[in-house]
């Protein structure tokens, strides 16, 4: 074949190809931290702010820092916000944000945590990642300590 009717027939052939596409994959694991909570006056707002580790599909062992804060002034049952970031054992990292609710169990101390995590981006492998999880998890606001496990699925790009 010609150089050029190769270069003009590769042309074609790519013209052609389609775009890689995004993979939705289960994304589930289990979730342990420590948490330091500030209420300072007037003692509407929890700030919270945490890190720990845990074991997932997708990332292996990762570590996680996040930051919230709660509105206290609703109640027993206590609404918050925050961001988190979820490093994978090579450094990958996924960045999310999330809005839950606290509910008091039996114990006055400890809270059933239910957070909807949004996936937002990520880095290297988890670049342009989307995605979703619900973490359940009980916190101990005598001990800050936090334990507990989530489930969702996660898109990342398909590689060209």
């Amino acid at each position: 074949m010609k150089p050029l009717s190769l270069i003009a027939a590769l042309s074609v052939a790519l013209a052609f190809a389609s775009p890689a596409v995004a993979a939705t994959v289960p994304l589930k694991g289990t979730f342990a931290a420590v948490e330091i909570d500030v209420v300072p006056p007037p003692f509407t707002i929890l700030y919270v702010s945490g890190s720990g580790t845990g074991q997932s599909t997708q990332l292996g062992r990762y570590t996680i820092t996040f930051s919230a804060q709660v509105d206290l002034s609703t109640g027993t049952t206590v609404p918050g916000t925050g961001v988190m970031e979820i490093t994978a054992a090579n450094g990958d990292k996924l960045f999310a944000t999330f809005a839950g609710v606290g509910t008091p169990t039996a114990n006055p101390a400890v809270f059933s945590v239910v957070e909807n995590v949004t996936i937002t981006s990520g880095t290297g492998r988890f670049v342009n990642a989307t995605g979703s999880f619900t973490l359940q998890r009980l916190a101990d606001l005598t001990t800050g300590l936090s334990s507990g496990s989530f489930s969702g699925t996660i898109s990342t790009p398909g590689k060209p």
